[in-house]
């Protein structure tokens, strides 16, 4: 044996911070796009929209992103 423990052997980085931001920058440019072509839309038909063209998109994952962009965080 190396002397390593079988947690550092089998540890699977994280993704990469920088893109995550992209990618959340990339979510948050859509929802500015659908908000730009219906203003009144609130953030669950804004949610449905996006889940049209993003099937996979998380609620949590939306909702962070949606409320940073109204900049309540």
């Amino acid at each position: 044996m190396i002397g390593l423990s079988s947690s550092t052997y089998y540890y699977q980085p994280k993704r990469l911070r920088a893109s995550r931001e992209r990618e959340d920058a990339e979510l948050r440019d859509a929802i500015e796009a659908i908000q730009a072509d219906f203003p009144k839309a609130g953030y669950r038909t804004v949610g449905q929209y996006l889940n049209r063209f993003a099937p996979a998109l998380s609620r949590r994952r939306f909702n962070t992103a949606f409320v940073t962009r109204r900049g309540w965080r």
